[in-house]
């Protein structure tokens, strides 16, 4: 946050500083339009990417879950299989 507020003020100076204040203003605002435009745009892709990761975890640990219970279920099966063999 420091950083940034050093990047306005430079903005700020350089504007004051310079001999046609008017268009110096008017760069600096499109520079801080682009700036923020910029930053949401980096925000919105890190967010879709966090969502994406969140999906595909999602989606390995429901496989995995289904997986278990299917061999749960078969792990039944096969026990009542060896019991019936042991009763017989």
């Amino acid at each position: 946050m420091k950083q940034s507020a050093l990047v306005i003020a430079t903005l700020f100076a350089a504007v004051e500083a310079s001999p046609n204040h008017d268009d110096a203003r008017v760069r600096m605002q499109k520079d801080i339009n682009g700036y923020l435009k910029n930053g949401i745009a980096f925000d919105m892709k890190v967010l879709k990417a966090v969502h994406q990761d969140v999906k595909r975890v999602k989606k390995a640990q429901n496989d995995f879950k289904q997986e278990a219970r299917e061999n749960f279920a078969e792990g039944h099966v096969v026990m009542d299989k060896i019991v019936d063999a042991a009763q017989y």
